[in-house]
């Protein structure tokens, strides 16, 4: 029998293994099983929806839950109340579509040859000259648009792609419905593309075949630059910065040759941050209203930190993390992470144990009770650690999964071992 091309990259991507220490939070008491569970028992082995949201540069701090003393994101926040939040996520790339090539395929950026983001910077005359990067992910890579829709879900990508042009867009790569920019506008001149994102992924939701799960993929284009003013927003911002006291000590320091800015304080860059926040918002409350939500999984993630420092301050600041998009310092890959799983997640859980975007992968379509040819959960479950117990002593080691083993309230999460082959 004849392997095809894909089939192939899909099993030689698996032969380096190496042995990495990984954790989660969650809270009761019982490790999640293999397949979906629910707590009604008319939804138990339904498979669930999945919703990803992205953002673009939002740095680690810029999220109120997050402990942003200037920006307001009341959607989000209450999804984290709602969910678990993630303290220590990381991104698998300091710029857009490294880590947006990682989240859609699961592996490195050195693997999909997505190193930059694209087409990428011009090496020349730089100490370090790396490989120019991939100008797309290749079609023989396996998406997590490919594996949904095999398993049987309807699938739907909006907004910005940053992987690829004609030829190489989400229709190619998994996805049955594709809203870009051709159809959204242009973000850096209009401040409603986000808005129309949002309306592009309820009509998909509310048109579906409800008989069949869904996955939908929205990638905003909040708060990349430029930044705009957000009309519903900014007066308050602007009232908000007039009334801030005068920092003790300065707003802006040097960063190598370039200038970081360590105060949040920009009321357009608020008000494009609480104009991502209402996008979210339409989006979670048409799941609330349509019911979709007691079966949907939420993921709320940004693709690299916040552009806090250029030639001329970023308009954002990641402190207490140093530098911001484009550097490999905690503020160019620490990121927010939301996730709320009906029945698998509690209210409020925060977890403090590192994730990265590779994980999410595996981690969604084990979730959704999906195989994603690595043949090892057993093994992964094999390697929790439950209150600092090993419970078995696995003889191999498995691909990596962001496990949400369970913990009673007030426990301390306990890291599992997990393999990577990505």
């Amino acid at each position: 029998m004849t392997t095809t091309p894909k089939r192939l990259v899909w099993l030689n991507r698996h032969r380096l293994r190496g042995l990495v220490l990984f954790g989660i939070l969650a809270l009761s008491v019982f490790a999640l099983p293999q397949s979906w569970a629910f707590a009604s028992e008319t939804e138990k082995g339904s498979p669930p929806n999945v919703v990803i949201l992205l953002a673009d540069d939002l740095g680690w701090s810029d999220l109120g839950c997050y402990g942003s003393p200037f920006n307001e994101t009341p959607h989000l926040d209450g999804l984290a109340r709602q969910g678990m939040r993630f303290t220590q996520a990381y991104t698998a790339g300091s710029v857009c579509s490294p880590t947006r090539a990682s989240l859609m395929t699961g592996r490195y950026p050195v693997r999909t040859g997505v190193t930059d983001y694209i087409p990428g910077l011009n090496p020349t005359g730089r100490r370090l000259n790396p490989p120019r990067t991939a100008t797309q992910l290749a079609l023989e890579e396996v998406t997590l648009g490919e594996v949904f829709r095999k398993a049987g879900y309807q699938t739907f990508y909006g907004g910005k792609w940053h992987l690829g042009g004609a030829g190489f867009e989400p229709t190619q790569q998994g996805f049955d419905g594709y809203v870009g920019d051709a159809q959204l506008g242009r973000h850096g001149r209009d401040p409603m593309v986000g808005k129309r994102i949002s309306e592009a992924a309820i009509g998909f939701m509310r048109d579906r075949d409800p008989k069949r799960p869904f996955l939908a993929y929205l990638s905003y284009h909040e708060p990349h630059i430029p930044i705009l003013e957000y009309s519903d927003h900014i007066e308050r911002f602007r009232r908000k910065a007039a009334l801030l006291p005068r920092p003790s000590g300065p707003r802006i320091i040097p960063e190598r040759e370039g200038q970081l800015r360590i105060v949040q304080d920009d009321p357009a860059y608020g008000s494009e941050v609480a104009g991502l926040d209402s996008w979210v918002g339409l989006v979670l409350e048409y799941l609330e209203q349509s019911g979709l939500a007691k079966n949907t999984i939420v993921v709320f993630f940004s693709d690299n930190g916040g552009l806090s420092i250029k030639a001329e301050p970023g308009p954002t600041s990641n402190i207490p993390l140093r530098a911001g998009k484009g550097w490999l310092y905690e503020g160019g890959i620490r990121v927010p992470l939301i996730v709320r799983a009906p029945g698998v997640t509690s209210a409020g859980a925060v977890c403090d144990m590192p994730v990265i975007s590779t994980d999410f992968f595996p981690t969604l379509l084990e979730l959704a009770g999906r195989d994603y040819g690595r043949n090892c959960i057993s093994t992964a479950k094999a390697l929790c650690l439950f209150y600092g117990e090993r419970l078995h002593q696995a003889s191999e080691p498995c691909t990596g999964i962001i496990r949400i083993t369970t913990v009673p309230p007030g426990r301390p999460a306990a890291p599992f071992a997990r393999e990577t082959s990505n």
